[in-house]
């Protein structure tokens, strides 16, 4: 054989093997574990949290740690939410592709959702268009969300 059909080979065959050990590792689920307790004079609230990839019995509603408003944006006390297609693929990790930009084994932002209505409870002080008690509804991106 002569010696570029050799390396060829052995290049695809390291491409390969390397597609494979990446497909394995973003497909790879992550343990379910509890968020980690905050402090005990934070301001604390309910939530729905996701702290692993899998079925909807992954989901559990949690005591966090209360956001506060910051960059532009605001808190909104939710009173009702949907689950639509996104909140499906976010759940399950799939196409695993996703996971790439969501958090590999696991997902980097716990919260779930993002459908909401609710109230307006604070806002940051560069917001103008909404005030404090101010009914909302909105399609907020995951990672537009605060933390």
């Amino acid at each position: 054989m002569k010696l570029r059909y050799k390396i060829l080979g052995s290049v695809l065959a390291l491409l390969v093997l390397v597609l494979a050990s990446l497909a394995f590792a973003i497909s790879h689920n992550g343990a379910c574990v509890a968020p980690p307790p905050a402090a005990g004079n934070t301001p604390r609230m309910k939530a729905i949290v996701q702290p692993c990839y899998g079925p909807p019995a992954v989901l559990k509603l949690e005591d966090i740690a209360k956001p506060t408003p910051v960059d532009n944006r605001m808190i909104v006390k939710v009173r009702a939410a949907s689950a639509n297609p996104y909140d499906w693929h976010m759940l399950r990790g799939e196409p695993y592709f996703m996971r790439a930009m969501t958090g590999i084994g696991t997902p980097d932002d716990t919260r779930f959702g993002v459908d909401f209505a609710g109230t307006v409870e604070s806002v940051d002080k560069n917001v103008t268009k909404f005030k404090s008690g101010d009914d909302v509804s909105a399609a907020a991106p995951a990672r537009s969300r605060s933390t």
